[in-house]
């Protein structure tokens, strides 16, 4: 209450929920898990057990770590700061990555290669600055993990197979109902090499397989397929 004159006004006082994203921890996560290096300086490096894998796993990679923690922390004050320190660690990250698999030596000759945009020529699967923007309502039930959740759940999540980009049935020539068909099994050599990171990559994705159409697929599957060997 405040007295002006004769008479007392109430004043009603607004005050605002401050919630901070740990920016400082999450860099240091980052660190940890090699997307950059010098502490909290937070500088960007390639991330050496990417090298070896498609473009476009690279970028997707990249992708879907920089999203879970964006939209995990969206709702916090800092948020903007956040999402700009996030986004240059990792675009840049992704670069240097690239740098290294592509024998390119910098960022400079990375973007003039793919662009501004980073675009894989074969999937057309792209990974930008923007990508990072927050486009859709808010929805504070969407997030499942946590960022460290995130970063332990997405750093070894890779394909176990090279993508094909045959684009038709290997058996009758169909280009609808794709899918891929691996004629070996794989077996547990890929687990007994702990050791030996590379190496369980190169005997995961180096399996025999050929793209055919669902309904090749099935009669493969049921036995049915006798045509010539696969």
């Amino acid at each position: 209450m405040i007295k002006k004159g004769d008479n007392f006004i109430r004043v009603r006082h607004h005050t605002s929920l401050v919630v901070n994203a740990p920016i400082r921890s999450i860099v240091i996560k980052l660190n940890k898990h090699g997307y950059c290096s010098h502490g909290i300086l937070g500088k960007p490096r390639g991330v050496g057990r990417l090298i070896h894998e498609e473009m476009k796993t690279i970028l997707m990679h990249y992708l879907a770590v920089g999203r879970g923690i964006i939209n995990y922390y969206r709702l916090a004050t800092n948020f903007t700061t956040l999402r700009g320190r996030i986004t240059y660690i990792l675009f840049y990250s992704c670069c240097l990555t690239l740098a290294r698999k592509f024998k390119l030596n910098t960022v400079k000759k990375v973007i003039l290669k793919f662009g501004k945009v980073l675009v894989d020529p074969h999937s057309k699967v792209s990974f930008s600055i923007d990508d990072f923007k927050i486009r859709h309502k808010i929805n504070i039930t969407d997030s499942n993990y946590t960022p460290d959740e995130i970063l332990d759940r997405y750093k070894y999540m890779l394909p176990r197979s090279l993508s094909l980009f045959s684009g038709i049935c290997q058996i009758c020539g169909s280009k609808h109902d794709l899918e891929v068909h691996h004629v070996r099994t794989l077996n547990n050599a890929a687990n007994k090499i702990k050791d030996d990171y590379l190496l369980g990559r190169m005997i995961k994705i180096n399996r025999k397989q050929i793209t055919i159409c669902k309904t090749c697929h099935f009669k493969v599957h049921q036995g049915k397929y006798n045509g010539p060997g696969l």
